[in-house]
C-alpha cells in the first residue's frame, strides 16, 4: 500500500527504461540493497542490447543470454558487479 511496484520512463521516442521492486516472495534469494529491484532497458535494436548486455554483465554474472524469445522479443538478464538485477528486452526484428 502507498509504495510504487513499477515505473516506466520513455527517454526518447524509441528507448525506455523501467523499473521493478524484487520482493522475496517471488524467489529464495535473501533481500539486501541491491538485489531489491530490477531495472529493465528496452532498448531499439539488438545492437543496443547486445552492447548494453556485455557492459553489464561484465564482472556480474548471466543468469540469461540475450537470445530471441517465442514472445517476439531479443531478451537476456544478467547482474551487474554491484548485484543490481538487469533484463534487456529488444524487438527481435531490429
Amino acid at each position: 500500500k502507498h509504495l510504487i511496484w513499477h515505473c516506466s520512463l520513455p527517454l526518447t521516442p524509441t528507448f525506455t527504461i523501467m523499473a521493478a521492486d524484487y520482493h522475496p516472495i517471488r524467489n529464495d534469494k535473501t533481500l539486501v540493497v541491491g538485489n531489491n529491484n530490477e531495472i529493465i532497458l528496452i532498448p531499439d535494436s539488438k545492437a543496443d542490447a547486445d552492447r548494453f548486455f556485455t557492459a553489464l554483465s561484465d564482472g556480474g554474472s548471466v543468469q540469461m543470454p540475450m537470445q530471441d524469445m517465442f514472445w517476439g522479443c531479443y531478451s537476456g538478464h544478467c547482474t551487474d558487479k554491484f548485484g543490481i538485477g538487469w533484463l534487456i528486452d529488444a524487438p527481435s526484428n531490429s
